[in-house]
């Protein structure tokens, strides 16, 4: 009779535990579905950046497949043109953009990429902890998407795309230092993916690989033999996981892995055009002026790790403001807090950590103790990144830094799973929460997380902060489907920094085989090679803004012009500048159609 207990029990555990995994899974969903949805609604289209990674990944396996990631503003500080160390984001994007075209399939590629690296995320916390960890890893997914917002859950570019990346990479991590080597390739696999899509994880991932894979080596040496204990042969269990094998397959899983990440940076290095882009990287290395350093760095990370409101709400926008270079050519932050209080915020937030791991540890409680260890390296190692990396010409950025808030995320999640742990049995049946009513508790606090994170919420962050541009890119890009070209030169010369019109335009216009090419390095590298402008051009490709899109030169043709009003507005300005009547009203609407004003005209080129 207790046999068939047991075997009627299996299943059924079973069946909970999936519906658990799957419950959870789906949970981490809902909110990039509803991103999807309001992105659908508000007719989005790229902007600026977005325009050119929408064309990187509609060039894959093409004539001018990408062989590299997208040029870096790092090359501002480093005085040479670099592009970030491979394409993977273009890999990953492209089905979807080549199925769906470019803005819609751009939204639901983000929005996969976010959902693999959740689904990657409570795996590998399943890995690590069993349900306990499943649990942690749903928890920290869905407070970091409350913590975006719904617009940036589904925004191309690469300091917003790649936070749920990192997320999982952070988990996978953990999960490897734990001891489980099948974990191993998959932390290689999304280091690759940061690493090539974005520089500013370069020091951060090497440094928590490093930890990691260590952690895991003592782990496995740790770990009882697998024979008999009188076996001689088998005392070190090291050795002996060694020779039976239990490293052979995570290795050659790792090896294909990296051969595969890692194939496209090093055939452009050895097969390229001029110096490689890897000899580039490690060439410019150090040829910053200078760096965020030490004190400016512990300020940026006990902001965003140690101090009110940390990850939360509205901290994404508004905790690392953009600080541009003062007229001493210096970055003066002065937002709080000071190095003082961030020092000690820093200490004790690290004191409570040391404290609890050590307890956790000595409570056999290893795998949350070991993620905690695995996060503090992490904070460790984002200090680190501070020291080093370098400021650009503009100043301090906030995207520079994003894995600020994924870290903090993860870090407060493990402290409080394992303060949850170490709490004893008396406390909680004080508080009235007795075994059996803790579970649907906490599944409740993650459905609230959940459901406050489904409204539309807009963060001016990147090309997300020039919305207000999108109906006239809308319009452009409608106008660019029916233009046919000669060859012709797209004129960079005249674009100010970060402006939201050139990246759609291009898209547009090379997505359709316009035979549009450029001069200047810096978008060669950008756009690929292959559209190096060759000197038999004999037009001229131009963005016009704003006052500049009505005072263009009588001799250009007009390929697409918006200004940003609707019909009514249209109607109505030009009655009033025929009546002259409510001149306030007048000065209102020409305002409001100078700023939005854009033209895309072609002229001979001289």
């Amino acid at each position: 009779f207790d046999v068939d207990v047991v075997s009627m029990s299996v299943p059924r555990r079973l069946t909970r535990w999936c519906t658990l995994s799957y419950g959870l899974l789906l949970l981490t969903w809902v909110p990039l579905l509803a991103a999807v949805g309001h992105a659908w609604r508000a007719g989005w289209v790229p902007i600026g950046d977005h325009g050119l990674i929408e064309l990187r990944a509609a060039d894959v396996l093409t004539a001018n497949h990408p062989w590299l990631g997208t040029w870096t503003s790092a090359s501002l500080s480093a005085g040479a043109d670099l592009n970030n160390p491979g394409p993977l984001l273009f890999d990953a994007l492209a089905p979807f953009v080549k199925l769906f075209g470019g803005s819609i399939g751009a939204v639901w590629g983000v929005a996969v990429i976010n959902g693999a690296a959740s689904a990657l995320t409570l795996w590998q916390g399943r890995v690590l902890a069993g349900r306990r960890g499943e649990v942690v890893m749903a928890a920290a997914c869905l407070l970091l998407m409350w913590s975006m917002g719904s617009e940036l859950l589904i925004d191309p570019w690469q300091p917003h795309v790649l936070m749920l990346p990192f997320l999982a990479f952070l988990a996978c991590a953990a999960a490897s230092a734990a001891g489980h080597t099948g974990s191993i390739a998959w932390t290689v696999g999304m280091a690759s993916l940061l690493v090539q899509s974005h520089l500013s994880f370069t020091y951060l991932v090497a440094s928590v690989g490093a930890v990691s894979f260590t952690l895991c080596w003592f782990s496995l040496r740790r770990s009882p033999p697998t024979s008999g204990e009188g076996d001689l042969q088998n005392v070190d269990s090291g050795f002996d996981r060694a020779r039976s094998g239990q490293w052979r397959r995570p290795l050659v899983a790792t090896g294909l892995t990296t051969v595969v990440c890692w194939f496209q940076p090093l055939y452009e290095q050895i097969f390229g055009a001029g110096e490689g882009n890897l000899s580039r990287l490690a060439g410019a290395r150090g040829s910053s002026s200078d760096s965020i350093g030490a004190h400016l760095g512990t300020r940026l990370v006990a902001r965003v790790l140690a101090l009110p409101p940390w990850f939360l709400r509205p901290s994404f926008e508004e905790s690392i403001p953009i600080t541009p270079r003062s007229e001493d050519g210096l970055v003066h932050f002065d937002a709080w807090p000071s190095l003082p209080a961030a020092l000690l915020s820093l200490a004790l937030v690290g004191l409570v950590a040391v404290l609890l791991a050590r307890r956790l540890f000595r409570s056999g409680e290893r795998d949350l103790a070991t993620l905690l260890v695995v996060i503090s390296c992490a904070v460790g190692a984002a200090w680190l990144t501070m020291l080093l990396m370098p400021l650009g010409p503009l100043g301090l950025a906030s995207h520079q830094m994003r894995w600020l808030w994924p870290i903090s995320v993860m870090f407060w999640c493990a402290m409080a799973a394992g303060a949850v742990t170490c709490l004893p049995s008396l406390w909680w049946l004080k508080v009235g929460l007795p075994p059996s009513r803790r579970r649907p508790v906490f599944l409740g606090g993650l459905v609230v997380v959940c459901v406050i994170s489904l409204p539309t919420y807009l963060t001016d962050s990147g090309p997300a902060t020039f919305r207000q541009y999108r109906g006239v890119i809308a319009s452009m890009m409608a106008q660019l489907e029916t233009v046919h070209l000669d060859p012709a030169q797209f004129d960079t010369s005249n674009l100010r920094f970060a402006e939201p019109f050139s990246g759609p335009a291009l898209y547009v216009l090379l997505d359709n085989d316009q035979p549009v090419t450029v001069v200047d390095e810096g978008f060669v590298r950008q756009l690929g090679d292959g559209r190096r402008a060759s000197g038999d051009e004999r037009w001229m490709v131009q963005v016009l803004e704003r006052d500049a899109a009505l005072t263009r030169d009588s001799g250009s043709t007009l390929l697409a012009f918006a200004d940003g009003l609707t019909g009514g507005q249209r109607d109505e300005l030009a009655a009033l500048e025929g009546s002259g009547a409510d001149p306030a009203r007048l000065e209102e609407l020409i305002s409001l159609r100078r700023s939005l004003m854009v033209a895309i005209v072609l002229i001979p080129l001289a």
